[in-house]
């Protein structure tokens, strides 16, 4: 049995190409009832290595996607795939800003605070039992609102749910970025079988190391150059960039403390939030005058990914697509009266129908307001009465 998850591409207007990867393209386009702008990211399975799993992995990203309720994370508002498998679509929120990369010459009290959002994006990953395994410069926006900037995670092609029995990665091989792989990442057996979220806080460590002193940690092109590297020195002394400030003592040796290479040594993501929000204290963001609002993919003319030997177009396949989807996964627990699942239920998918007006106000059935009219009017007649009593002593005497 299978069902389609919100609204298919049938209902939007493709416009053009404002990224490309490894795993397909992601096109502008808008909502034809009600001139939205989204984000349409088309996978084309059938000209990708089987061996990478394509179809399979799209799938896993829209059900977590699905699953997030974080802001850093954009809404999924609609995915299928064509009727023999070959394609696959997922409508999203559209996220205007810059890579994270825009912002390599950033002073310190705005790494601190983007940091801080980057960080806490990753926990409620971890919460839900996903590994990222693909923290890079190029797989975050920033938006510019009025409060400051704000980070965006915009790509989990290569995530895993610990949860799930499946693994979709093959013993020994590597996802992700050379530079940014934890020691766990670079052993024989790989990407497969990692289940522990410390190895992405290795990789976030890598990037902010990075974006701090403006050199990676452990250089290095090819997976055996990097491992020697870490191998060489398990937590570099991390020394501030021109032009980033003071980075302070404590700082320095908590980014070095995500770099160990034993990954018991390394804090959780949550300690990692927390540790962040204090130094985040320190260092008060600007409030910034926009006279736009915030909106939601960044032009990007080319995006690198390492995840592949080769980027796929996916516009061949454009004129295949049809309004079908892949089976939904097992229903999960949900908090009732959640506002991110009230707005799931409004864009479609499978959702309880609303009750009728009969059933919303039932007799005998929640708060009673003939109850509360008696007794105000009962309140009302002992004050008459209280006051004619009054009224009557006070002439009698």
């Amino acid at each position: 049995m299978t069902s389609r998850f919100g609204f298919g591409l049938e209902e939007i207007e493709l416009g053009e190409i404002v990224g490309r990867g490894g795993s397909g393209e992601v096109f502008s386009a808008r909502h034809r009832g009600t001139g939205a702008r989204l984000a349409a990211k088309i996978y084309p399975f059938d000209r990708m290595d089987p061996a990478f799993r394509p179809r399979e992995r799209f799938q896993r990203e829209c059900r977590i996607l699905s699953r997030m309720e974080h802001p850093a994370f954009p809404a999924l508002y609609g995915c299928g795939e064509e009727e023999d498998g070959g394609t696959g679509w997922a409508l999203m929120e559209w996220i205007e800003g810059k890579p994270l990369s825009a912002y390599r010459s950033a002073p310190v009290h705005e790494v601190v605070r983007l940091a801080y959002g980057i960080a806490s994006a990753l926990d409620a990953l971890h919460v839900q039992g996903i590994l990222h395994r693909d923290i890079a410069f190029d797989n975050v926006l920033v938006e510019t609102r009025r409060f400051g900037l704000n980070p965006r995670l915009i790509d989990l092609g290569v995530a895993k749910d610990i949860g799930s029995n499946e693994d979709l990665t093959m013993a020994g091989a590597f996802l992700g970025r050379v530079p940014f792989a934890s020691p766990e990442l670079l052993t024989g057996e790989g990407a497969a079988g990692l289940i522990d979220p410390r190895s992405d806080v290795f990789s976030f460590g890598v990037l902010l190391f990075e974006w701090l002193s403006g050199k990676p940690p452990f250089p290095g092109e090819t997976p055996e150059r990097v491992m020697k590297a870490q191998k060489k020195r398990a937590a570099p002394k991390l020394e501030p960039r021109e032009g980033a400030g003071e980075a302070g003592g404590a700082l320095s040796a908590f980014v070095e403390s995500l770099l160990e290479t034993e990954m018991e040594k390394r804090p959780s993501s949550d300690a990692v939030v927390r540790r962040l929000g204090e130094f985040r204290r320190f260092h008060p963001r600007a409030v910034l005058d926009l006279p736009r609002a915030a909106a939601s993919v960044y032009r990007v003319a080319s995006i690198g990914y390492a995840l592949l030997p080769q980027r796929f177009d996916a516009a061949p396949t454009l004129p295949r697509l049809r309004a079908v989807s892949f089976p939904e996964p097992p229903p999960r627990p949900v908090s009732i009266g959640s506002p991110r699942e009230a707005s799931a239920r409004g864009v479609g998918g499978s959702s309880a129908s609303p009750l009728p007006a009969a059933e919303v106000a039932r007799p005998g059935s929640g708060s009673r307001p003939g109850v509360g009219f008696l007794v105000l009017a009962l309140g009302i007649l002992a004050f008459v009465a209280a006051c004619v009593g009054a009224a009557f002593l006070f002439f009698r005497s």
